[in-house]
C-alpha cells in the first residue's frame, strides 16, 4: 500500500451499492469521482479510458449506471492500481487497469480508440501549494 503501514479502510459509494478499498491515508476518493462518473453519457458498448483512476471510484460509479461499457483505467502508483483491480473484482463492474503515465502513454492504449476518456485531474498548477508529505496524494 502507498501509505506508511498498508492500512486501508472500506467506504460505500453511491448510498453503498459500491464497496471499494482504499488508503486510510493518502489519497482518498470523495465525491470528485462520484459527480465525473455522473457526467459521462456512456452507453453500452462505448469504450471509456479514466486516465489518474486511483482506486477505480469513477469507473466503478460509471459501470454500476451503466452496463456493458468496455472500462480502462491508466494509473501511476502501483498499489492503487492493485486496489483499483481489486475494487473492481468485488464489485463485479469489468475495468481493466493499466499501470502507466499519461505523460508517456503506453503503446497499448495509444493504439485503441474510445468513446470517452474522463480524468479528475488536480485542482492546483504544481508549485503553487505546498507538496503532501504522502506519496499517493502527490
Amino acid at each position: 500500500m502507498t501509505d506508511r503501514d498498508g492500512a486501508t479502510t472500506l467506504d460505500g459509494f453511491l448510498g453503498g451499492r459500491l464497496q471499494v478499498r482504499q488508503p486510510q491515508d493518502g489519497y482518498r476518493a470523495a465525491t470528485d469521482p462520484v459527480f465525473l462518473a455522473a457526467s459521462v453519457m456512456a452507453k453500452a458498448g462505448d469504450r471509456v479510458l479514466e486516465l489518474g483512476c486511483g482506486v477505480g471510484v469513477a469507473s466503478l460509479c460509471l459501470g454500476a449506471r451503466q452496463s456493458g461499457l468496455v472500462q480502462i483505467g491508466l494509473e501511476l502508483q502501483p498499489d492503487y492500481a492493485a486496489l483499483a483491480r481489486e475494487n473492481a473484482a468485488q464489485n463485479n463492474i469489468s475495468v481493466q487497469v493499466v499501470e502507466g503515465d499519461l505523460t508517456q502513454m503506453p503503446m497499448a492504449l495509444k493504439e485503441q480508440a474510445f468513446d470517452h476518456v474522463i480524468a479528475n485531474p488536480p485542482f492546483f498548477t504544481q508549485g503553487s501549494v505546498s507538496q503532501p508529505v504522502d506519496d499517493g496524494k502527490r
